[in-house]
């Protein structure tokens, strides 16, 4: 069950904190009928980088966002589509709109959950990824240290992404609710969260602290490499 819905495309559902050690659901959801669905793992698993406070106030977030799209596509040709297809054509047709923005995050937020794993858990990549970051920056040590560096560097709220583009791997930074799914050869591996209310609660000001701490504990490089081989065959 959890090899089909870690695949990037038709994994349109969204996730709310339910202890339980079911995998995510493997059913696609259209944007009209949208609802949460349960977290890959425990809140508690989380403890030791992000607490169980921070994930419940993430989450209430993340379910507005969730609300928010499913009742504006009510009527709308968006209702009957997954979520991924209308951020893609939203991004190009109507950018500035607030069901692009609450219909990106909610993506962005699946997407997050998805991207991190309980400490310890699926700290590298192996096989194929693994060589496509050693041929792009040097080694895991120096990929981590790049995505520190680019998250570092985004001011005010926003995402780093790892992506394949044009076939290579390449970080991505964006803003607010900007999401790679806006352009057609940005195929999105696993994110980090940037915004506020993903740290605050746990790291005050201190965002640095944060994302060292998520990039080198929490990322689940076994969700990027599954998304790797199904984007590039290797």
């Amino acid at each position: 069950m959890l090899e089909k819905a870690l695949r990037l495309k038709g994994w349109a559902s969204v996730l709310s904190k339910q202890d339980s050690d079911e995998s995510v659901s493997e059913e696609t959801q259209k944007v009209g009928e949208l609802q949460v669905t349960k977290l890959p793992y425990k809140g508690d698993d989380l403890q030791d980088i992000l607490s169980t406070d921070t994930l419940d106030e993430h989450l209430k977030i993340h379910k507005r966002y969730v609300d928010n799209t499913r009742e504006m596509v009510q009527g709308t040709k968006y209702a009957d589509m997954e979520l991924d297809d209308a951020v893609r054509i939203l991004a190009k047709k109507d950018r500035d709109s607030r069901l692009f923005r609450n219909a990106a995050q909610a993506w962005n937020h699946a997407f997050y959950w998805m991207s991190i794993s309980p400490p310890g858990q699926d700290t590298a990549p192996k096989g194929s990824l693994l060589s496509a970051v050693d041929n792009t920056f040097g080694g895991m040590d120096e990929c981590r240290e790049e995505m520190i560096h680019s998250a570092s560097s985004v001011f005010g709220s926003g995402w780093v992404w790892l992506i394949v583009a044009d076939g290579k791997l390449q970080l991505l930074t964006t803003r607010n609710e900007g999401t790679p799914l806006a352009k057609e050869s940005y195929k999105p591996l696993l994110c980090l969260d940037i915004w506020e209310h993903a740290y605050f609660l746990d790291y005050r000001s201190d965002r640095k602290s944060y994302i060292d701490s998520a990039v080198k504990q929490l990322l689940n490089w076994g969700f990027a490499e599954k998304n790797f081989e199904d984007q590039t065959g290797w």
